[in-house]
């Protein structure tokens, strides 16, 4: 595999176009959205390339899996392969403005999370299912009782509209049009629950390719543009 690695390196280091089959996994946390945006921005610039993206539920190793590219959060583990960092999954607290006028009390401290019900998207509470938040040195941890658990952000959405508990969502790939509408609300948004750095992650000897570059570079103006979206439609609720 490495030998083969190297001599698909060296052919494509020396075009000058993107070309050939670029085999893709992304997370299914990312999103069909982004993932189908992404897919077609890169096939509509670089007519002569190909693409295969799966969306996958675990961790995939990009030369064991038979990828080129995998996305996927967290530091990187094998020394074969280089990392890129795409994005940052900084999410906020939030719910429904419903479940929010349900409560007896306001809320003004994160230990008063610890009796609401928890939409777990598996991200941000990790192995250990329990939230950390900050604020500036700050911290407090909770571990909220898990109403619902998903490893799609789409459907921990859905739960978190329909006012079945709250949860920690990122507003740049998933909420922005639900944030400017008012139909999820921030709770508590002087607390921030911890940052996952999503990072693409490819075979050592495949840096040079410019078919897996344009690929990266596409991903990243993909929530560049999320991004300034997110922040046009925030701008307009205020």
């Amino acid at each position: 595999l490495s030998e083969a690695h190297d001599v698909r390196a060296m052919v494509e280091g020396t075009k000058r176009e993107p070309q050939g089959l670029l085999r893709a996994a992304l997370p299914v946390f990312v999103g069909i959205d982004y993932a189908s945006r992404v897919g077609a921005a890169f096939l509509k610039r670089h007519p002569k390339a190909r693409l295969d993206i799966r969306l996958v539920d675990n961790t995939v190793h990009p030369i064991k899996d038979g990828y080129d590219v995998a996305f996927g959060a967290g530091p990187l583990q094998d020394s074969t392969l280089i990392a890129r960092k795409i994005f940052t999954l900084d999410g906020f607290l939030c719910a429904s403005p419903e479940l929010v006028q349900s409560l007896a009390k306001p809320l003004t401290t994160p230990a008063q999370l610890s009796a609401l019900p928890f939409i777990d998207s598996g991200i941000y509470g990790g192995v250990s299912r329990k939230l950390l938040l900050t604020q500036g040195r700050r911290r407090h941890e909770i571990t909220p009782p898990t109403r619902a658990r998903s490893n799609s952000f789409q459907i921990c959405k859905q739960y978190l509209l329909q006012g079945l508990g709250f949860g920690v969502m990122p507003s740049e790939i998933i909420c922005s049009e639900e944030l400017a509408k008012g139909t999820l609300v921030p709770l508590l948004p002087d607390w921030s629950p911890q940052k996952v750095d999503v990072y693409m992650v490819s075979p050592f000897q495949l840096s040079i390719s410019t078919l897996i570059q344009a690929f990266y570079n596409t991903a990243r103006e993909v929530i560049d543009e999320n991004i300034e979206i997110s922040r046009k439609q925030a701008s307009r609720s205020r």
